[in-house]
């Protein structure tokens, strides 16, 4: 068993019908990019390399880390004064090279991020641009930096609508408590199109979205996409006569990683809705320490609230999703709560604590609130599911399908459970047309005895597990905890659970 964790923190997918398989993320080409803003430089937005001739990135900013640790350099030599040229801070650079004795994060080779720091020792306090001290917008920030270049951005509340066209890294100085992106204009916080390859967007709230798809962050195409430390909240989208959904919207064989993000108490009120993070049309996406709670769906045809797939593949790894909850007015073709899956597409859910969701189809016929599966036509349906836990979830309506694990189309479904729980599930825990594998390679059916999920904010629920759970070193043997024990079952088990 594991410490409980103390925060929040992914790879491309690939998929094998066992546990444990995982391939590294693959780096695309470069292209160029532009931004736009509802602020004072909505108009600087540029496109590619014939942006105005300031420098985006640090002299430096390619080198490698290459910090290391050991004993003090005490036979370096001399310094110019004659003394012995000793490394105090043990980083592998005598004091006459490095700027900053003391910090074993300060030397030449260390990598430059944004944090008020000389890191890399080039008199060059962090990037070019700083935003507001050096420019007033991040659009206008977007439109003077170089491909490859870094945007640091100070603390406060930004009233911009932001596209990217191009390799770029924008990152806040204060995380994502001090630094809130809200347009005012109903946009969307962060744009990257089809050309906005390697992209980094670290350390924001995004806030205040009402658009129907792509609420708060879209990727339209583009390739290795990284969002971290993101939290998206209270973005609310009402469409009575189109579909809406996905506040982070990833289409068109976009490849996006999200690592210690957090969804919660986003609204969608549509025809149709998709989750509060959707992936489709060929576009993969890796979640890693990632959280979706609180998200409410209307529906007056069908849709889902937690994390769905249609036609993309996902990888999760150490999520939550809880407390999300779609209802539907009399008529509505399906719902389905926390995770859906539509073929085709390749999905392996790995550490996830799925609880206390629910789907309301009123008289209309419901999926399961759990983890749905359904098969089509279009093509084939991969599904793993290992050290994964879905309980309490409740599925209300016509024709209701189990609230665990619940399957339609098993003839274009392929699955596998290992080492995974399902329990107390509302009407049932695994769908009929599911093989029931309670008791084979690993799975239980136990109540996992959370920590905490009396308060009202599910924001605030600890999801991880009480001392007596039997949850505990139950996963897959393979996949160890940090601490080298078992695996713990849930989204607070399994290798990267040090990174909560």
């Amino acid at each position: 068993m594991i410490a409980p964790p103390s925060r929040l923190a992914v790879t491309a997918l690939s998929l094998c019908l066992s546990p444990g398989c995982f391939s590294q993320p693959s780096t695309e080409a470069d292209t160029e990019a532009a931004g736009s803003s509802s602020g004072p430089a909505a108009e600087a937005s540029t496109s590619g390399d014939d942006a105005p001739a300031a420098t985006g990135e640090d002299a430096d900013s390619t080198t490698d880390s290459g910090s290391t640790t050991g004993s003090p350099v005490e036979d370096a030599g001399s310094s110019s004064t004659g003394e012995p040229d000793l490394d105090e801070d043990r980083d592998g650079y005598p004091a006459s090279e490095d700027c900053d004795d003391t910090d074993p994060a300060v030397n030449p080779g260390a990598t430059e991020i944004c944090n008020r720091i000389d890191d890399d020792c080039d008199e060059v306090v962090d990037f070019a641009f700083d935003v507001p001290d050096d420019v007033e917008t991040i659009a206008e920030a977007i439109a003077m930096t170089r491909k490859q270049g870094t945007i640091c951005v100070g603390p406060g509340t930004y009233d911009e609508s932001l596209q990217i066209f191009k390799a770029l890294t924008i990152e806040s100085y204060d995380g994502a408590d001090a630094t809130v992106i809200e347009p005012s204009d109903g946009g969307r916080a962060f744009g990257v199109g089809p050309d906005g390859d390697a992209v980094t967007i670290r350390g924001f709230s995004l806030t205040g979205g009402t658009g129907t798809w792509g609420t708060s962050f879209s990727a339209n195409g583009a390739q290795d996409v990284l969002l971290q430390d993101i939290v998206v909240r209270d973005n609310v989208v009402v469409s009575e006569d189109t579909a809406c959904g996905g506040m982070i919207w990833a289409a068109n064989n976009a490849r996006i990683t999200m690592r210690d993000v957090v969804l919660r108490d986003n609204s969608m009120q549509c025809t149709w809705t998709s989750g509060a993070v959707h992936v489709a049309s060929g576009a993969r996406a890796a979640l890693e320490n990632v959280i979706v709670t609180a998200t409410t769906a209307t529906v007056t045809n069908g849709g889902s609230a937690g994390v769905s797939a249609v036609g993309g593949d996902l990888e999760m790894r150490n999520v939550v999703v809880s407390n999300n909850h779609v209802s539907a007015s009399d008529g509505a073709a399906w719902v389905s709560g926390a995770v859906e899956l539509i073929g085709p597409g390749s999905h392996h859910i790995e550490n996830v604590t799925v609880f206390g969701n629910s789907a309301d189809a009123g008289t209309s016929a419901a999926s399961g609130a759990g983890v749905d599966l359904l098969g089509t036509e279009e093509g084939m349906l991969e599904v793993v599911v290992v050290n994964t836990t879905s309980t309490h979830n409740t599925t209300l309506g016509m024709n209701t399908r189990a609230a665990g694990f619940s399957l339609e189309g098993s003839e274009f479904v392929d699955y596998a459970f290992f080492y995974s729980n399902a329990f107390g599930n509302t009407p049932g825990d695994f769908g009929d047309e599911i093989a029931n594998p309670l008791g084979l390679s690993g799975n239980i059916s136990v109540d996992p005895q959370f920590v905490d999920t009396s308060n009202v904010d599910s924001g605030l629920w600890n999801l991880t597990l009480s001392a007596g759970s039997e949850l505990i070193d139950a996963g897959d043997p393979k996949l160890l905890d940090p601490d080298k024990s078992a695996s713990d079952i849930g989204a607070y088990g399994g290798p990267a659970a040090a990174r909560w």
